[in-house]
């Protein structure tokens, strides 16, 4: 597979409490795997061709010093350029959403008796992608919630963290049976903890 890729972005500080990147790209790949037209789509051969193009966008937004907004928000436009059989070209590429997004917000008590401890909370969003390159079929969109409490000193840090807050019940494509899926992850608690030296 050859693959070329152009990108060009900016990076800009409107104030010091506002700041980001903004970036264009499109990466084109030549020889994929495709499904081969001789044997009805049983067996590949690297005669595909690919373009993905997209704008990402970052911002953090510190209005103080304990508290933080960082945001990121990307579109990409993935199809298939050349392919054959049961899937023509303009075929949208799977596994890949068209929108993703996330926000986070992060509060650090700087002085008295809180000191050390930050709450943080935030959600990742992304669009509906299809499940294999015929795009018969697609997952849908979905959110999840996630928070977090911790606590950082000189020599320690800790932090609890809860990933799908609500529970959110949604479907993850499986990269390596295409056209199949697996249920997302159920809301989870993580423990991390590190003693600096």
């Amino acid at each position: 597979m050859e693959s070329t890729q152009k990108e060009a972005g900016v990076k800009f500080a409107i104030t010091k409490k506002l700041s980001g990147s903004v970036a264009a790209y499109q990466i084109d790949r030549k020889n994929t795997n495709i499904a081969d037209p001789t044997t009805m789509g049983v067996t590949v051969i690297p005669d595909g061709a690919e373009r993905s193009k997209g704008v990402d966008v970052d911002v953090v937004w510190q209005p103080t010093q304990e508290f933080s907004v960082s945001a990121n928000y990307a579109k990409t436009d993935a199809k298939l350029t050349k392919a054959s059989g049961a899937v023509p070209a303009g075929s949208k590429l799977a596994g890949v959403p068209e929108h993703s997004g996330r926000i986070w917000g992060n509060y650090t008590f700087k002085q008295g008796r809180a000191k050390g401890v930050s709450l943080g909370a935030g959600v990742t969003a992304q669009s509906g992608m299809m499940l294999d390159s015929s795009n018969a079929d697609k997952i849908g969109a979905h959110r999840t919630f996630d928070a977090k409490i911790g606590y950082e000193n000189k020599r320690f840090e800790t932090a609890l963290t809860v990933k799908n807050l609500t529970n959110e019940k949604y479907f993850d494509r499986i990269n390596y049976f295409g056209g199949h899926v697996t249920p997302g992850e159920d809301r989870t608690v993580y423990l991390s903890t590190a003693v600096k030296f």
